[in-house]
């Protein structure tokens, strides 16, 4: 996984430096619709032993966010249309869906 993360043709001479925005608008997904290897966990026989740990840690916190938090969309703003028209298909190899248009919620501490 390092020798991949670390590979200077794949990553241009800064490929050793941390970026934690590398991956956003940087085009994980090139022009010819590949990925760029990007492995958050590694693969194979060495995969990272504590990642069952970060995705159950991360659900956790989600839920704790939803349980104390109420979540609506801004009535200041038009709603977003349904089905994948509303989405921008260029991202879809790199699993993400980002939104044509901002989506306005309001988030709202319960009581």
């Amino acid at each position: 996984t390092r020798s991949v993360h670390l590979d200077q043709e794949v990553y241009g001479a800064d490929a050793a430096t941390f970026k934690p925005d590398r991956f956003i608008d940087s085009g994980i997904v090139t022009e010819g619709g590949s990925r760029k290897p990007f492995l958050a966990f590694g693969g194979g026989i060495s995969q990272c032993e504590g990642r069952h740990y970060a995705a159950k840690g991360c659900k956790f916190v989600l839920a704790l966010f939803l349980l104390n938090f109420d979540i609506k969309l801004d009535p200041a703003h038009e709603a977003p249309s349904s089905g994948l028209a509303l989405f921008d298909m260029t991202r879809i190899g790199s699993g993400i869906l980002h939104p044509k248009r901002p989506t306005h919620i309001l988030v709202s501490k319960r009581e």
